[in-house]
């Protein structure tokens, strides 16, 4: 009979064992889920970093555009002023 009670008594040790391991695992996931952003605060978040992006590309494509035009006029300007100098400057 003594044994009995001792597998019953263990039995229920293991199962309280395991409820509170559950518990303090459930709270610890609660407690660092918490912290994370809800779906709202992401999207809004995530729609302002895209608008960025977007900007960035744009501004970048006009750089990019505005740098080749430049580049352009100088070779224009080197073509017809040779080492920097009117043609006739030097005579």
């Amino acid at each position: 009979m003594n044994g009995y009670n001792e597998d019953k008594l263990l039995k229920k040790i293991k199962i309280l064992l395991d409820d509170t391991v559950d518990i303090k695992i459930d709270e610890k996931l609660d407690e660092k889920i918490g912290k994370l952003p809800t779906k709202t605060e992401l999207y809004k978040q995530t729609d302002k970093i895209m608008k960025e992006l977007k900007t960035v590309r744009e501004e970048q494509s006009l750089l990019s555009q505005h740098s080749k035009d430049n580049s352009d006029r100088l070779d224009n300007l080197e073509k017809i002023h040779p080492a920097g100098i009117h043609d006739f400057a030097v005579n």
